[in-house]
């Protein structure tokens, strides 16, 4: 019974329809108390004066919805004396106001209202079996225009919402075989927020179900929140998620096997579906039912072409990759294609370390650098030491069984594992594993296909493992011969510069006998002449050159081992700048001098001719560089502190305090060919 039209001074035509349905449910209307019901009964008028609740003949006693009236009238609406409904008035304020005369106006009308009613209601019913029609017939298309089985789901949702408000609709599956019930399509107001596919286990079930329910009695079901909450108490289980104010379901079934349910709820009315909208849900489920079993074997024999293809894809690359790394991906691509894995790795037994190598492992999207473990009592060692495949169809009732799992990624459980060993020429080298975060993720179907997958590739992995074995040992030999030759060549060298050491040792010998006269001679020369003369200044400068001289020939010495270097504290900046006041008499003025020399440097341990000669040689190679263009010198002189963990970036160097020398020039560089020879004795362009 549905009220539906109603016009009140006290109650909504609302608050009528939620009173009836959370007093009475789906109950039968013989079975029902209140004025209306036992008009609809008896097919007889009822009119009650002040609310008492009594017929005249004062025989039974009903209860009314609403607000109490003062008087109630009501007459039935007959249509070839069956009734089909009740015309009623009532007031709240005027007991009078109703009585046998008002009694028989409204009888004489509710023939005709009646009749009205039927026409339009055939008029609706035959725009709404149109409407059905075409929904069956979009259905029946729906195979040929949609995507996949989701697509599919959708579109049935959205055919179906044109012919009745579905705000909450779901369908779900049944395999038979594993005991699962799996809903693949779920819009809801309340639960399955996150969108993922919820699975149970029939064998298992620890809450009630509505949707097993239908599915167990293959009947169709329409129940309002009170029934829900009565079956919840008698078979004293919760009902899993939110309970709606009435829920409607139909089987889906397919050779007469049910293979599903449809079905719909409403959180916020109990009125909101009534045995019509059930009927119409029942007389398109056979079309649905169609409609996902055709689309299910349409995606299962692409699915069966697709894993050929992936077989044959892997066999190929196994047949061409060499490169261990580029094999692992291609056989993972083609693995993820098929299987959607949330983790993936293939891993290798050290036999030396006793140890597992997980040479490439993904989770999640992300893939993660190389890892090693101890051989111990995770799934992976059990595989290993078993030698036979591990498989985990649902790991919350399956854990107690099972060894305690190795943590590589993530703190996630996986739901779903299954391990593969590889074996090559009679012996275990790895596994293969693929996870999923969900419970069943795999059939039958998919194990052996992972099985067949991992049977191709053992032989083709231990093949590039091989090959990168082989690899590096010839890499690592060519490096050696490649160090043997750098050896050769610094021997040479080494040879090379003695012999050169020895002929400069000589050459300084006779250079210092040369040097000897020069400076006496000069000595004895500047005694005779006048102390402010022309002659003695060119005599200084005679000196002040012998003495350089001197010094280079000490420091030819110093190369070839005839004399030791003798260092001394010193301070460099007046050694810099008396150098490059050398350099600006020698140089054009179409070169800039800039010195940027930090006076609060401390002093160094050093020889001072030796760093004068280093200044004298690096800006005469960047005189050379800038003689024809011209450009700007650049000398800095500043300390800098080199912190330890930083040392190994400036050679051979201790952490502490030192001085930087800068020489920076703009002229055109120094070629790339001679750049390793720059710092050899005697080398020069």
């Amino acid at each position: 019974m549905k009220f539906l039209y109603h016009a009140d001074e006290k109650d909504s035509i609302e608050d009528y329809d939620k009173e009836y349905y959370d007093r009475y449910g789906m109950e039968h209307v013989s079975r029902l108390e209140g004025f209306t019901s036992e008009v609809i009964r008896t097919g007889k008028p009822i009119l009650v004066h002040n609310r008492k609740y009594f017929r005249k003949d004062g025989k039974m006693n009903l209860k009314p919805l609403g607000t109490p009236s003062k008087v109630w009238l009501g007459v039935p609406l007959k249509l070839k004396n069956a009734v089909s409904g009740v015309l009623a008035v009532q007031s709240y304020s005027n007991a009078k106001l109703y009585g046998d005369k008002e009694k028989k106006i409204l009888i004489a009308v509710a023939g005709q209202i009646a009749l009205a009613i039927d026409h339009k209601k055939s008029a609706e019913l035959q725009k709404r079996n149109e409407e059905i029609r075409k929904t069956l017939f979009s259905i029946a298309n729906a195979v040929n225009i949609t995507l996949n089985l989701e697509a599919l789901y959708r579109f049935i949702h959205i055919t179906l919402s044109r012919v009745m408000d579905l705000p909450n609709f779901y369908i779900a599956l049944y395999d038979k075989e594993k005991a699962l019930v799996k809903f693949p399509y779920v819009v809801d107001e309340k639960d399955f927020s996150d969108q993922s596919e919820f699975v149970f286990d029939v064998r298992n079930l620890k809450v009630f179900s509505l949707t097993w329910m239908v599915i167990k009695t293959r009947k169709r079901l329409l129940i309002n929140k009170k029934k829900i909450m009565q079956l919840c108490r008698k078979k004293r289980k919760q009902l899993r998620g939110t309970v709606p104010e009435v829920w409607f379901g139909v089987p889906l079934q397919v050779r007469n096997e049910v293979i599903g349910v449809m079905c719909a709820q409403s959180y916020s009315e109990s009125f909101r579906f009534n045995e019509k909208d059930l009927e119409v849900l029942l007389s398109v489920s056979d079309q649905v039912a169609i409609a996902i079993d055709r689309k299910r074997a349409d995606e299962e024999a692409k699915k069966r072409a697709e894993r050929l293809m992936v077989i044959n894809r892997i066999g190929n690359a196994a047949a061409k990759a060499h490169n261990l790394e580029k094999l692992m991906e291609a056989i993972y691509d083609e693995i993820n294609l098929i299987f959607k894995p949330g983790s993936f790795f293939i891993a290798f037994l050290d036999s030396a370390t006793n140890e597992l190598e997980f040479r490439f492992l993904i989770d999640e999207n992300k893939k993660w650098p190389l890892k090693r473990c101890p051989l111990g009592n995770g799934y992976s060692s059990k595989v290993i030491r078993e030698k036979k495949p591990l498989i985990i169809r649902n790991y919350l009732e399956e854990r107690n069984n099972l060894p305690r799992p190795i943590k590589l990624t993530t703190q996630t459980k996986a739901q779903s594992w299954i391990g593969v060993p590889l074996e090559f020429e009679d012996q275990i080298i790895g596994l293969v594993n693929i996870q999923s975060y969900q419970a069943h993720a795999w059939n039958e179907e998919d194990i052996q296909l992972f099985f067949t997958i991992t049977d191709q590739i053992a032989g083709s992995i231990a093949k590039a493992r091989l090959y990168e074995v082989v690899q590096q040992e010839l890499n690592e030999r060519k490096k050696a011969e490649e160090e043997n030759k750098k050896l050769e060549s610094q021997l040479r060298q080494a040879q090379k510069m003695e012999a050169i050491g020895t002929l400069a040792g000589g050459i300084a010998h006779d250079f210092n006998n040369v040097l000897y006269p020069i400076i006496g001679f000069t000595e004895m020369t500047m005694d005779l002449v006048p102390e402010e003369s022309l002659a003695k200044k060119n005599l200084d400068e005679i000196l002040i050159a012998s003495d350089r001289a001197k010094s280079l020939v000490q420091q030819i010495l110093t190369f070839s081992r005839q004399q030791e270097y003798n260092p001394q504290s010193l301070r460099v900046q007046p050694i810099l700048k008396e150098a490059l006041k050398l350099m600006r008499s020698s140089m054009p003025t179409t070169i800039s001098i800039i010195q940027k020399i930090d006076e609060t440097c401390g002093p160094v341990l050093s020889d001072p001719s030796q760093i004068h000669q280093i200044v004298m040689n690096l800006c005469t190679n960047a005189y050379h560089a800038m003689k024809t263009q011209g450009g700007i010198l650049e000398v800095k002189l500043s300390e800098i502190d080199i912190p330890p963990g930083q040392a190994e970036k400036y050679g051979s160097l201790y952490p502490g305090f030192y001085l930087s020398l800068t020489v920076r020039d703009t002229g055109h560089g120094i070629d790339p060919l001679i750049m390793e020879r720059i710092f050899d004795p005697y080398f020069t362009t």
